[in-house]
Order: C-alpha cells, then sequence, then structure tokens
C-alpha cells in the first residue's frame, strides 16, 4: 500500500499490503518523538488545510502538545480514514510508560488492518 501524505491528497495504490478494508476503510497510527510533526501529518492527511479545521492540535513547539493518544475520523475521497495521534514517544528513559502510551494507542486503532507512520524529528547536529 503506497499513501502519499500530500495536504488533503492521499494515493491509494492498490496491493495486498492494503491497510484498506473491504469495506472503504483506512487506520493509521502515528508515532514519533515530541515536535516530529505527527499532529500535523495527521491533520494533513485528513485533509484540515482545506476544512478550516484542524482535528488535532499542532503548534510548533519544543515541548509537547500532545499530552494522550486521541482517535479522530474522516471521510477522506470515498474512504472512511481513522488516525490515532500519539503523544511523544522515546524521548525520555522510561520505557515502560513509553509501552504503555504505545499500547492504549493501538487499542484506539479500530479493529481491522492498520498502517503506522513513525515520525523522525530532525536536529542540527553541527557542532558551533
Amino acid at each position: 500500500m503506497a499513501i502519499a501524505a500530500v495536504p488533503g491528497y492521499i494515493n491509494f495504490e492498490d496491493d495486498s499490503d492494503s491497510p484498506v478494508d473491504g469495506m472503504g476503510s483506512l487506520r493509521l497510527l502515528v508515532v514519533g518523538m515530541t515536535a516530529a510533526g505527527k499532529s500535523a501529518l495527521g491533520n494533513s492527511i485528513l485533509g484540515a488545510e482545506e476544512k478550516l479545521t484542524t482535528p488535532f492540535v499542532s503548534k510548533l513547539s519544543p515541548a509537547p502538545v500532545t499530552k494522550s493518544s486521541e482517535s479522530k475520523d474522516a471521510k477522506v475521497f470515498d474512504y472512511h480514514v481513522s488516525i490515532v495521534d500519539t503523544p511523544g514517544l522515546f524521548d525520555t528513559t522510561n520505557y515502560i510508560e513509553d509501552r504503555n502510551v504505545l499500547m492504549r494507542s493501538i487499542s484506539l486503532v479500530p479493529p481491522g488492518p492498520m498502517q503506522y507512520f513513525s515520525l523522525l524529528k530532525l536536529v542540527d547536529l553541527q557542532r558551533k
């Protein structure tokens, strides 16, 4: 399954690894570190720019914005899309807390095939 996450546009190419079920539903889980753009990706996939709404709170901030996992649904083209946005993971050495957050997030995804996005934060590694 190839998904192009361009604002307001999702390109579905049919293949055997498709997270789209026979009912036209797509389930996505977005994970990554704090400030990696998880909420912004969810908003883009759901077409928030065209609808002038923001399903997930998203702003430029070095501190965590998303405090707990949340799920939003929308009709994108002819597909029912469910996206679970997660708080930042892997930012601390508290792996048990990260595991619990991840397990809760997975429980919010409706039953069926699922695709996940793992976002990485780009940082400046150049020494001054």
